[in-house]
């Protein structure tokens, strides 16, 4: 259950065992968490519920992480939630696809939980900053 004094993270990976984990991990720290075992079902989540980060994996059957970040940013209500993409694989085309269409960065699996922390956490104030600096009012 989200809690209304927490960042949710909605977590999207084909592996039921990396879902745990980072469940695990994340409600540990604080977080509120979402998982979902598909894009479509990611895609409804990201929609649906109050989300302030996505941990989106690259490889997954049927719909990749690729296809679903295009639909993500290119939806009014998600556009704007920054996006971390998982992959196993450190394929440079991968990292210059992400960045072209908008993450906020890379995690390699396995990851390392201070890591991992540290990017959600990053990629979170800098989405709060940004949010900031686009108020009427904001920075000059």
């Amino acid at each position: 259950m989200m809690g209304m004094n927490k960042f949710n993270v909605l977590a999207i990976d084909d592996e039921p065992d990396v879902l745990k984990i980072l469940q695990i991990i994340l409600e540990r720290a604080g977080f509120g968490v979402i998982t979902a075992e598909t894009a479509d079902k990611g895609l409804r989540q990201a929609k649906e519920g109050l989300i302030h980060i996505i941990l989106l994996d690259i490889r997954m059957p049927v719909r990749d992480g690729f296809d679903l970040l295009e639909e993500l940013k290119r939806d009014e209500k998600t556009k704007d939630i920054p996006v971390i993409m998982l992959t196993g694989e450190k394929e440079i085309r991968d990292f210059e696809r992400g960045h072209v269409l908008g993450i906020s960065d890379y995690i390699t699996k396995p990851f390392r939980q201070d890591l991992l922390l540290q990017r959600i956490r990053r990629a979170i104030y800098y989405s709060i900053k940004k949010d900031e600096f686009d108020e009427p009012g904001g920075l000059p």
